[in-house]
């Protein structure tokens, strides 16, 4: 008996795709035992009785397995993040040291730190290179509470650095800003420096032996003095008076 007879269609394979598009049709089962091509729709081949492989596509459809949902709303996902804390501002300058670096950098020095180890906020221009000087001095002039001058010989000198002590003495002056003079020599060599600080205003005498001679600890005590009755919660001060020419 021929393979097609016993089938019992009496049709070959191609016809059981009739009637079907090329998406439909299905592909014959083939039985692992007789080889017998079996109907698609077999799950045993009619001739041995073998239970036919079940192809992939007729295989119950995977359920993907669902994966639990990230609780942070979408929203909140998408947010920018928060800005970080605003740094507090910096302390405001309370003494301005002005000085011809040339004449008083050491001396200018030590009055800094002795100041600034008793809580004192001290600028004194020490500007990289290649900074705004100009900008730097004048927020600090302008904000500080009083300045400091260094009144050696060539003080108030106008220079081609386009900020010196010149335009510190004048803006001092102009601007009414309370000041300190430490008056470090007999009589000041640039006229308008003594049109600005005559001889009866107030100073501090000081007439260093060297460049390494300390500043003395009533000079401190005196500019502290003179910053408490501008800032009553400054440093206390010391009980002597400064001299008048």
């Amino acid at each position: 008996m021929s393979r097609q007879h016993q089938t019992g269609h009496g049709t070959s394979p191609s016809s059981l795709y009739m009637g079907t598009t090329h998406a439909q049709q299905k592909l014959p089962l083939s039985c692992p035992s007789c080889k017998l091509l079996n109907s698609p729709q077999q799950q045993t081949c009619q001739a041995c009785a073998t239970a036919l492989p079940v192809r992939m596509q007729d295989a119950p459809p995977i359920v993907p397995t669902e994966r639990p949902m990230d609780s942070t709303p979408i929203s909140s996902a998408m947010s920018p993040p928060s800005p970080a804390p605003a740094q507090a501002a910096s302390t405001p300058t309370e003494v301005f040291i002005s000085c011809r670096f040339s004449e008083g950098k050491h001396y200018a020095l030590d009055i800094q730190s002795r100041l600034e180890q008793l809580g004192v906020n001290v600028f004194l221009c020490e500007i990289p290179p290649g900074d705004d000087v100009a900008s730097a001095i004048i927020n600090a002039l302008a904000s500080c509470t009083m300045a400091v001058i260094l009144g050696t010989k060539t003080f108030g000198k106008k220079t081609d650095s386009g900020f010196s002590t010149h335009e510190e003495l004048r803006y001092i002056v102009n601007h009414k800003k309370p000041f300190f003079l430490v008056k470090m020599c007999a009589q000041f060599e640039v006229e308008e420096t003594k049109f600005r600080l005559p001889p009866d205003v107030s100073y501090f005498p000081w007439f260093p032996d060297s460049v390494a001679s300390p500043a003395p600890d009533e000079l401190i005590w005196q500019i502290l003095g003179k910053l408490r009755s501008i800032q009553p919660n400054s440093v206390p001060e010391s009980g002597s008076a400064c001299h008048t020419a």
